[in-house]
């Protein structure tokens, strides 16, 4: 498998940030900080728990959207801590608090208040919120597309209950004056007429609910039409898997993700993308409905977008719950035929097909708060990188390896595992190219500014994918589950400003996917934007060598975070063997650490010292590949 669903099955985890970089404050102006531990670890559980959640982070995209006001405190650094890396504060958001706050930076001079109490955070800001809109939990679509609305119309998204003791009963009693501005209960049921519309029922009140909000708010230009999130809806897991309580870890449920969405005012949803089941939190849909409607979502948004514009979605398919055969436990009913991998790939390519990238919120690290007030973060113009290396003579008798740093084509791991990587004592020591989706600069900017402020001479930035999680296959040419006219022009002019404002000539690591060989369009764009080499996933895809006048290169092998050094070395060695002198070695790292790989190589040099290799930097990799490779 090669894959991002790969990767997060390897891994539940999160991590710690970074340090460094510039920005402007804002001087003088109040900020609140609410950890939420205290209410989502003990005061709360369940669903009570959920929903506070999930109001806080529709909260903060309200009151966040023009300067920092509201920060939250609660993901914990759950990669370093899993892994016993020695770390000095555990909590990944206090650690980019505390990071925001030093000087020179964006909240070096706000007045800071503190506090755990949630209600004191809503009566706080209870003035910027024009009411509440319910969701029906016997419909836990509706959850997405209350989180649709709040952002649209200033709402707190809210389980509608009467049960006095529900978050919604309690906050009704301390907040009177926070009417029911929007009511989802009891309006979508799978037949007749979709309320308010002129559609059929779709047969599924899940998916009416979506085409309703379509109706009301993307057809008519009041959400935006480039912003799209994919998180899972509010649906009780026990409806799913008979072992886990209501919700399983808020932070990876991506409800605190939402602020950011919500600030821009982002369609949600979390769909299918088969066409050939039924959805598997929706078994007795007609056949392919969420798929139907996926598309229905893409299509519109294309539409107000005059199909010329390329499109973000943000988040990941919840393959380890939803959608898939995999067993969230060894209880769990199997719903479909379709495997996690499969069904990521297929999902890449149904956005690819539809103009749009994704920022690959995936399984283990999902959760990224703040990113509301992160969007605050100035960026410079233009970063520029390292002048290139001096070319080196090719030896045939010496192999060659390029280790690609990857997965980063997701903000929240970027945030959490990219930073603690980063500062790694051993960077610096070998050449690595580093896989990061420039599209993760709109919700870290923080990172980008630090990373380039401190790039050693062995460090090369290249992307991952491309702008976003892409398919190049499927931007052009056959479109197969698209009839959108071609896509290349534009694309091609987005991607260019965030390659050119970060200086990246490199594409590490391409996936076609179910799509198989690299098309000639595909390898046209990829050219054009990586004149620096191009690395694509393993399964005969494409030839090794020159294309158009650049370097390509398919992956050997899989290297995953849990290889121990000494795992490294034996892997090395068998590749080189197998390999043999004169040959090119590309090793996708998969949030592996650089001392991970330095102490690996440095144990193979010294188990077999008579061993000829190197460690090339991605420029003279793909230079020598270029003019040797037939």
């Amino acid at each position: 498998m090669h894959s991002k669903t790969l990767s997060t099955l390897l891994l539940m985890i999160a991590v710690i940030p970074i340090g460094s970089g510039h920005t402007n404050s804002f001087e003088s102006k109040p900020l609140t900080v609410l950890d939420l531990r205290p209410a989502l670890n003990s005061v709360y559980s369940d669903s009570k728990a959920y929903d506070v959640a999930k109001a806080i982070g529709a909260l903060q995209g309200v009151v966040n959207r023009e300067r920092p006001r509201l920060f939250v405190i609660y993901l914990p650094n759950r990669m370093a801590l899993e892994r016993g890396f020695p770390i000095e504060e555990p909590c990944l958001d206090l650690y980019w608090c505390r990071w925001l706050r030093e000087e020179d930076r964006i909240l070096a001079d706000c007045e800071i208040h503190e506090t755990t109490d949630v209600w004191e955070v809503i009566d706080q800001f209870q003035h910027e919120i024009q009411g509440l809109v319910l969701w029906d939990e016997e419909v836990p679509s509706t959850s997405n597309v209350a989180s649709t609305i709040a952002g649209v119309e200033s709402l707190l998204p809210v389980r509608g209950s009467v049960d006095e003791d529900s978050f919604h009963g309690e906050l009704q009693k301390r907040f009177p004056s926070l009417g029911v501005r929007i009511d989802l209960r009891d309006r979508f049921t799978g037949r007749g007429i979709i309320p308010e519309t002129n559609l059929d029922s779709t047969g599924s009140a899940k998916c009416d609910a979506y085409l309703w909000a379509i109706e009301k708010y993307l057809k008519t230009g009041l959400c935006s039409s480039t912003l799209l999130a994919y998180y899972i809806d509010g649906i009780d897991w026990r409806e799913l898997t008979p072992d886990p309580p209501p919700y399983l870890d808020y932070g990876n449920l991506g409800l605190l993700n939402a602020d950011y969405y919500i600030a821009r005012k982002a369609f949600f949803f979390d769909l299918s993308p088969w066409t050939d089941v039924s959805a598997t939190d929706d078994p007795n849909q007609p056949i392919g409905t969420d798929g139907r409607t996926l598309r229905t979502i893409l299509l519109e948004a294309n539409r107000r977008n005059e199909n010329q514009a390329i499109m973000t979605c943000g988040g990941f398919v919840p393959w380890w719950i939803k959608y898939t055969n995999f067993k969230f436990s060894s209880n769990t009913e199997i719903r479909t035929h379709h495997e996690p991998v499969e069904t990521e790939w297929h999902f890449s390519d149904v956005l690819s097909a539809y103009n749009t990238v994704m920022d690959a919120d995936a399984a283990g690290l999902i959760g990224l708060a703040n990113a509301s007030v992160f969007q605050h973060i100035p960026l410079r113009e233009k970063y520029e990188q390292n002048p290139l290396p001096e070319p080196v003579e090719y030896d045939a008798d010496t192999t060659y390896v390029l280790f690609a740093m990857l997965d980063y084509d997701s903000a929240a791991w970027l945030a959490q595992a990219y930073a603690f990587i980063w500062n790694d004592p051993n960077r610096g020591k070998i050449p690595l190219l580093w896989g990061i989706n420039p599209i993760l600069s709109e919700r870290v900017p923080m990172v980008f500014d630090s990373i380039f402020s401190t790039l050693t001479e062995n460090d090369r930035i290249g992307c991952d994918e491309g702008l976003g999680y892409i398919n190049p296959n499927l931007l052009g040419g056959d479109r197969r589950h698209s009839d959108l006219p071609d896509g290349r022009g534009f694309y091609l002019k987005t991607a260019k400003k965030y390659f050119e404002r970060f200086d990246i000539d490199t594409t590490a690591f391409v996936i076609t996917g179910h799509e198989g060989k690299a098309t000639e369009e595909a390898i046209e764009i990829l050219a054009e934007l990586s004149p620096g080499g191009v690395g694509f996933q393993a399964g005969d895809r494409i030839r090794d060598g020159e294309h158009q006048g650049v370097a390509f290169k398919q992956q050997e092998a899989d290297w995953p975070l849990h290889f121990s050094s000494e795992k490294i070395s034996k892997e090395l060695e068998h590749w080189i063997d197998r390999k043999g002198p004169g040959e090119f070695l590309f090793i996708r790292c998969i949030l592996v650490t650089p001392t991970q790989l330095v102490e690996g190589v440095d144990l193979l040099r010294t188990r077999r010292s008579n061993l000829k290799f190197e460690i090339l930097d991605a420029h003279n990799f793909y230079d020598l590949l270029r003019r040797v490779a037939p």
